[in-house]
């Protein structure tokens, strides 16, 4: 067995990713979510956390909250705000990941005009955003 040792660098600018799955956890986020919303360069009311749990209150009935919350030494720097939605019998149905604000599959079904994963441009991981790569 081969061991990998990360230099001290990498392993200081690692991005952990937590699994917010309950109304407690999703609850307890509010403050840290609409101070990490302030710091965007561009916020949308789409993107708070007042916003996000009224929509699954009224709409996430029958679906499984699946927030990632993305943390760098402790401090919040991205939220992905999902939930997984069973499609089909549950035979024979797929389960997929939408965004909290989203309704249907089909274009033009969603409810939110405005969606995008709230993390800070200061942070320069971006895991749900495509990024070209660095030159030297």
């Amino acid at each position: 067995m081969a061991l990998t040792q990360l230099a001290p660098a990498a392993v200081s600018s690692a991005i952990q990713v937590r699994e917010v799955t309950t109304l407690t956890e999703f609850d307890a986020m509010r403050s840290e979510w609409n101070a990490l919303v302030a710091r965007l360069d561009l916020p949308a009311p789409f993107q708070s956390w007042e916003w996000n749990r009224a929509w699954w209150n009224h709409f996430g009935g029958g679906r499984s909250l699946l927030i990632l919350e993305f943390r760098r030494h402790d401090e919040l720097v991205g939220i992905a705000p999902l939930f997984r939605r069973r499609l089909g019998t549950p035979a024979l149905g797929i389960s997929m990941l939408m965004p909290l604000g989203w309704e249907g599959n089909a274009p033009g079904t969603g409810h939110t005009a405005h969606w995008a994963v709230p993390f800070p441009a200061v942070h320069p991981v971006a895991p749900l955003s495509p990024r070209a790569p660095r030159r030297p």
